[in-house]
Parts: C-alpha cells; structure tokens; sequence
C-alpha cells in the first residue's frame, strides 16, 4: 500500500484536543486548534462528498500544513485530491488481500470462505468498521474518559477482558484521530488483526471500558517510526486472521505473510519501522498480546 500522505507529512506528528491551540508559528499562516480543526473537518467532508474515507489522520494533517508553505484552501484542495487518486489503488490492495483471506478459509476450514466473511469471534460495533472506506455505524463515545484527546497516532491497545479478550487478549494499534461525518464527530480509528481479517476499528469509552483497554506508547519511537509501524500494519488490510503458526517458527515480518493475528501485525508493523518490541530476539511460535503488553519498550498512558 502507497504511503497515505505527500512526503513532507512525516514531519512532526501532534494529537490535537478540540479547541486547543496549536503552536504554528512556523506556518505560513499560523491557525490556531479550531482553525485546524474546522479545516480538516473540510477536507474530510470533500473527501466524503466523492465516496472516500479520509486516509490522512488529523495529526498528520497538522504536520502536513506546517511544511506546505501554501494556503490552508490550496492544502486541503491538494489533499483531497491526493487522496482521492490514491483511493483506487488502496482499495485494489484490499481487494487482492480479501481474496487472500478467501482461498485461505476455503483451504483451511470446514466452513466455506463465504461464512467465514460473515463471522468473528469479536462480534461488537467498534472490532470492524470496514476494510475499505471505514466509517461510524454509531456514534462513538467519549463522554468519560480522555481517549479522544490523549490517545495517538501509533499508541498500542491492550485488551485484557470481554469477549475473546478473556481467555487470550488482544492487541490493536491506533492510526490516529479522523472525522466521522455522518455522525458529525472525532473519533480514533484502529487497525487490527481479528476474525476473520485485517481490519480498521474504533477506540471508544465502550470499548474501552468493556473490553479492560491498557494504553500504551512504544517510548523512543520518532514520529516516522510509528507512521512506518502503522502503514505496514494498514498494508495488510484485508488479509486473513490466523493462529495457525508452526510449532517454534518464528513470529512472521513480512509484508507477504498470508495470516495474521494481533499481537503478530502488531510486533511486526513496529519491527518493520526499525523497532523490535521483544527485544534484541524475534519472537518464536505465538507472541501473546500480554507478551507484547509487558515489553520494556513500552509506556503506559494514562486516558483517565
């Protein structure tokens, strides 16, 4: 999958809590948080408006604006129009990645690919939003907790109970902060490995709070580490979720890997940007999500 921004976006990554300003002194045209923010809900609403889902997140959109040298208007308008040649190659990729998760549950299930398309063991409103043009099926919640103002681009979610996450965990990692403009609200959008594939999903008070949510930052990563972890995690997009490894192989890291499973794209996205979470060695068999949890590269945030 083609990089989601025009290169000079991986300048600087800022999360950027509505209503806050945000030092841009360095722009052409210093905007303060609202401006931003009533700019990117433009550019997302035109992207809307041709079918497409914002594929740049609002802290890469910031970053983005403070190396663009132009007007705010002549930005978004070369955004959108970025994106929206960019959308038909992305969604190709899924596509391809999607028949990959097909020939692979028609090979290695009784149930046929078609059942498997209709299944997960996850099985609530946030685990899936879509492989392609994620949006909102609801509103999303963020009336008790600073998730929306705290979480960031690259952040890794560890999900202790609820559901599956009970007996085994499970790990997501967060793409960042977007415009949902059916429900006319921000909202932060995962990417994951789930039954039956990789997948984009949301991070909410409810599934924070249900799903026993641990947050955590990987420490030293620089802003370009965590936009290459999450762009390897999104170019799997689509591809089959498994659990089916070799006995003592080693947890897989490459882009042409056929199935997946959480903690894997996970370890995998940040080891391809240059950062091993478990270490100096790579993993063997299955990594646990707690595994991945308790590695010492990692930093607990505090969303409450």
């Amino acid at each position: 999958m083609k990089k989601r921004l025009l290169v000079f976006l991986l300048s600087l990554s800022l999360c950027l809590s509505l209503g806050v300003s945000v030092n841009a002194a360095s722009t052409q045209n210093s905007l303060d948080g609202n401006d931003f923010s009533d700019a990117y809900i433009s550019f997302s609403e035109q992207l809307a408006e041709k079918g497409v889902s914002a594929q740049t997140c609002l802290e890469d959109f910031i970053s983005g604006y403070e190396s663009f040298g132009g007007s705010i208007e002549q930005y978004i308008s070369t955004l959108v129009e970025y994106e929206t040649r960019q959308a038909p190659g992305l969604n190709t990729t899924v596509r391809r990645n999607l028949q990959i998760a097909s020939e692979y549950f028609a090979a290695h299930s009784e149930a046929s690919s078609a059942e498997y398309s209709t299944r997960s063991t996850r099985g609530q409103w946030y685990d899936n939003i879509g492989e392609t043009n994620p949006k909102l099926p609801q509103a999303a919640d963020y009336s008790s907790y600073n998730i929306l103002t705290k979480v960031k681009k690259g952040d890794i979610i560890h999900e202790t109970s609820g559901g599956i996450a009970t007996i085994v965990g499970h790990i997501a990692v967060v793409e960042g902060k977007y415009w949902d403009s059916t429900y006319r609200q921000y909202y932060i959008r995962t990417v994951e490995a789930t039954l039956p594939t990789v997948t984009h999903g949301v991070l909410d008070d409810e599934r924070y709070d249900y799903r026993g949510v641990d947050v955590y930052y990987v420490t030293n990563a620089s802003d370009t580490q965590k936009s290459n972890a999450v762009e390897f995690c999104l170019s799997q997009i689509g591809k089959p979720w498994s659990l089916e490894v070799p006995l003592l192989t080693e947890v897989s890291h490459s882009s042409s890997t056929v199935n997946w499973y959480c903690s894997e794209l996970a370890w995998a996205g940040y080891y391809n940007a240059g950062i091993n979470l478990h270490g100096s060695s790579i993993p063997r068999h299955i990594y646990t999500p707690a595994a991945l949890a308790s590695s010492s590269s990692l930093t607990s945030r505090n969303v409450e």
